[in-house]
């Protein structure tokens, strides 16, 4: 392997770690990614809430199309999200103004609502060969060498590895 061929080594096919994956691969690098599930199918929850930030990096990360099918498999958000008590009382609400369909074309980011395991599979998607079910990390070592070059959040520049 080159310096103009660098490989990034993910452990954790979660739902961070794809993204990651097609975020890498848009700078250029090759990607492994090992996730200790089986299978991409394992019960982990129900929606969850994805804040305006989180939205702008699937749209950094993600090829647009599968961007595009991240917002059209989301919900429809109302006028807010609220947080309540075991009385069902509103303790806390979030008031968000733009409906999930706003957040393709919004630069800022929107609030979305997503189905936890319908999200990992579009980041799972496109990703085939580059992700291993069923292993482990065992260990890791650090590379006296290896330097790391980011101009933005959800930017990587190319740069020396071990």
């Amino acid at each position: 392997m080159s310096v103009s061929d660098p490989h990034v080594v993910i452990v954790g096919g979660g739902l961070a770690g794809p993204c990651l994956a097609h975020g890498l691969r848009r700078a250029g690098f090759l990607v492994s990614l090992y996730e200790r599930d089986e299978a991409v199918d394992r019960g982990q929850g129900y929606r969850i809430h994805i804040d305006p930030s989180g939205d702008r990096a699937l749209r950094a990360c993600l090829p647009p199309h599968l961007y595009e099918l991240c917002v059209a498999t989301s919900g429809v958000p109302g006028s807010g999200v609220s947080i309540l008590n075991g009385n069902l009382e509103v303790i806390h609400r979030i008031e968000v103004g733009a409906s999930a369909e706003d957040a393709s074309t919004d630069p800022g980011g929107h609030h979305l609502t997503v189905d936890r395991l319908t999200l990992r599979r579009v980041l799972l998607a496109e990703l085939d060969g580059s992700v291993h079910f069923g292993g482990r990390s065992r260990a890791t070592r650090t590379c006296p060498t290896a330097r790391s070059v980011r101009s933005s959040p959800t930017e990587v520049t190319r740069t020396a590895t071990c």
